[in-house]
């Protein structure tokens, strides 16, 4: 029969292992994958918990006494995953709440592995020998972390670092990210430190720390600085009000008044440029709450607000702000530029969750935070922990709180929030000392056969499950990646590799399929292939499009790059027009103040010489917000089109007002033909000149040289006259001519 006690022991330390081995998934980093900070990541911890569930659920039958441990804390997390789970199953799109994207990598089956991490780390780990082992692991994690930001400092170019000090990332690819971790492992190296630990080992804590902390303040994160000097500030009045010793009080009160002081002088001094080159410092001291990226996010915030109010109860799922910021889109987001156009989050941990799972999912988020804090303070209270581990294990949580107001979640702070958890569950449930393999026995109700057919079953289940879940998912977007390099060798090269990609089957197929719609128009408008080559990629396309707005209706992305390839195909079959029309419409039904929606739906009407059409959608575009200079050229345009020069004057000029860039030489020339039709000669030859000095083109030499003749300048006439002569084509010639023989 099955030695259970020998399995049991086998079992316990593969769990272990695999647990720890967790706590370094931060440092993974897969070239071979889109978005290689994200993807390996997340595929790496979901493989490496994934199997730990299935050992785990094999040690917990050959010995119960391994079950979790029953706690406020874990059945307020239970219900918050449970929570999440209804939200993703009544929202708008559950196979984006439950997957999420390659990019974010943060859906629900991901949040699930990491409670799953939470529950057998803090079984395994219980008491305070064993506890100890994940904060060690954590912090040799961190240090690993902290060398990769370090290197670029030697090596400028490693993991796309630039090698300044201001702009480390190290291989969490972000140095919001970094600056985030940083800091709660700053908490953890305190926890570590005041538990019975070796004299050697608190001085390895110390000098992690120092490293971690020289990272966190160099990689100057607004969020995690909050939430550091907030924290700070509310530990230290703690401490102030529940102190007995006089002594205490008044030191307390001078370190406040002494820092008070400090940070006075740096505000005072601000602007000297010694202040400007203290990290940290000076992003402190420069700090704005109204300006840059906190307006796009307060923003984001009103439309968190406005999307509650459509559906309050539950939300609209994990993962689907995208749909509710697209229906809610506030014009004004362009101001900031096109990329704030396109928010998936609030960037404001309560607003995402305001918006995720609604009012439930709000609250239960919340609740974690309120049992944590709460339990703490009566462990406390009682003589359980330590006041070093109440401040710091509530420090922990009150700096994640914070940082997360300014800032979502990624791998790494999903991954420390939730080992932090683990460590705060090993403090609040009731003590089990008595950890070695075989020293508690209950009697167990299962055979040896009974126990053998479970486990296989269990195995079966568990690689099934990481093979469909996770390693699938992990070759698709290599697969990816490989397609997009295809790309670059063109059309040709790209149709089997997204072939190949496409024929993965994963839940992350739209990824491919929206990738591939965007890069087959841009591919087909620039190739040189054959019509049969071009077919087929836009057969593939077509077929892609289709696939992609049946899965995702509410997709506006997938609606506007279908009505740019259905623009496409029209020029191959006009029948396809009125599909481009109807995706343009559907994109407009979901987003109804986009512009970007009427510039795509805009030009399409402009090629069909709709131009009261394209008239009407820009201005729809330029009445949404009047300070969008791209809506006041494409309105200009599709005048100037229609033959109402005046107009289209009018509008050019309310573009450059607002300094719009010119995409080409052609652009600028046009708006010189503009004057000059309209006898704004001076004006003319101004623009003229800004195309010429861009490329040089035989019209726009021509045009010059007919204004500066007009002007009197028949020197610059003449030269501009000859060069639009030796650039343009031969059945141009005669007219050049004849204008210099007029000289």
């Amino acid at each position: 029969g099955v030695n259970q006690q020998k399995v049991e022991r086998v079992l316990l330390k593969a769990v272990r292992f695999l647990v720890l081995a967790a706590l370094f998934t931060p440092l993974v980093y897969t070239e071979s994958t889109l978005f290689p900070f994200v993807v390996g990541k997340v595929i790496y911890l979901q493989v490496v918990v994934g199997l730990a569930a299935g050992l785990y659920l094999m040690l917990v039958l050959a010995n119960p006494e391994w079950r979790p441990r029953s706690s406020i804390l874990l059945k307020t997390l239970i219900a918050y995953i449970v929570i999440l789970f209804i939200a993703s199953a009544t929202g708008v799109d559950f196979s984006r709440s439950f997957w999420s994207n390659f990019e974010r990598m943060t859906g629900w089956f991901a949040l699930l592995h990491y409670f799953l991490l939470f529950v057998i780390a803090a079984s395994v780990f219980p008491d305070k020998t064993s506890r100890v082992k994940i904060l060690k692991f954590a912090l040799i994690a961190s240090v690993g972390v902290a060398f990769t930001a370090l290197y670029s400092l030697i090596k400028p170019g490693f993991l796309f670092q630039t090698g300044s000090l201001s702009k480390l990332a190290g291989s969490l690819g972000n140095s919001i990210y970094l600056g985030n971790y940083m800091l709660a492992n700053l908490f953890l190296a305190g926890l570590l430190y005041f538990e019975n630990i070796s004299k050697s080992w608190k001085a390895a804590v110390i000098a992690i720390a120092l490293i971690d902390f020289f990272v966190f303040i160099s990689a100057e994160t607004r969020g995690a600085m909050l939430g550091f000097l907030i924290t700070a500030a509310i530990a230290i009045l703690f401490t102030l009000f529940v102190a007995k010793n006089k002594k205490v009080r008044l030191g307390i009160l001078g370190f406040v008044l002494a820092a008070s002081i400090i940070v006075g002088f740096f505000q005072i001094n601000r602007n000297e440029s010694w202040v400007q080159k203290i990290p940290g410092v000076r992003r402190l001291v420069n700090m704005s709450f109204t300006g840059g990226t906190m307006a796009t996010r307060f923003i984001a915030w009103n439309i968190a607000v406005e999307a509650w109010k459509e559906r309050p109860v539950f939300g609209w799922g994990p993962e689907n702000f995208y749909y509710a910021f697209n229906k809610y889109y506030n014009p004004k987001s362009l101001e900031f530029s096109y990329y704030e156009t396109w928010f998936d989050r609030a960037h404001n941990v309560v607003f995402d969750h305001l918006v995720f799972g609604g009012t439930f999912g709000l609250l239960a988020y919340l609740a974690i935070y309120a049992v944590v804090f709460g339990s703490l303070f009566k462990r406390w209270r009682g003589g359980g922990i330590t006041y070093a581990q109440l401040i710091l294990a509530a420090g922990f949580f009150a700096a994640a709180f914070v940082q997360k107001l300014t800032v979502f979640d990624d791998a790494s702070s999903y991954l420390i929030f939730f080992v932090g958890l683990a460590y705060a569950q090993t403090l609040l449930a009731e003590p089990r000392e008595k950890t070695a393999v075989g020293k508690i026995m209950p009697p167990r109700g299962l055979s040896s056969g009974a126990y053998l057919f479970f486990s296989l079953i269990i195995i079966m289940f568990t690689l099934t499950l990481v093979y469909t879940g996770s390693v699938r998912t992990f070759n698709t977007s290599k697969k990816l990646l490989s397609a997009l390099k295809a790309s670059m060798s063109g059309l040709q090269a790209a149709i089997p590799a997204y072939e190949e990609a496409l024929a993965m089957g994963t839940a992350y197929v739209k990824d491919v399929e929206q990738d591939y719609l965007r890069k087959a128009v841009e591919l087909v408008q620039n190739s040189t292939a054959d019509g049969q080559t071009i077919n087929r990629a836009l057969e593939m396309a077509y077929r892609a499009g289709q696939n992609t707005i049946k899965t995702h209706p509410r997709d506006i992305y997938g609606f506007l790059l279908l009505g740019q390839l259905n623009h496409l195909l029209s020029y191959y079959d006009p029948k396809y027009i009125d599909e481009a029309e109807w995706a343009y419409s559907k994109a407009a039904e979901l987003s109804p103040k986009r512009q970007q929606i009427y510039y795509a739906w805009g030009k399409l009407r402009l090629a069909r010489r709709d131009f009261a059409g394209a008239i009407e959608l820009f201005q729809k575009a330029l009445d949404f917000n009047r300070n969008i200079a791209d809506s006041y050229w494409f309105l200009g345009l599709a005048q100037y089109t229609n033959g109402d020069k005046k107009s289209a004057l009018a509008s050019f000029e309310g573009a450059i007002k607002r300094n719009y860039q010119f995409k080409s030489p052609l652009e600028t020339a046009l708006v010189g033909n503009t004057y000059f039709d309209l006898g704004g000669l001076e004006d003319a030859v101004k623009y003229y000149e800004l195309s010429l000095n861009q490329s040089g083109t035989g019209e726009v030499y021509f045009n010059a040289a007919k204004v500066y003749a007009a002007l009197g300048n028949r020197v610059k006439a003449r030269e501009y006259g000859e060069r639009a002569l030796s650039a343009s084509p031969e059945d141009q010639r005669a007219e050049i001519q004849k204008f210099l023989r007029m000289l």
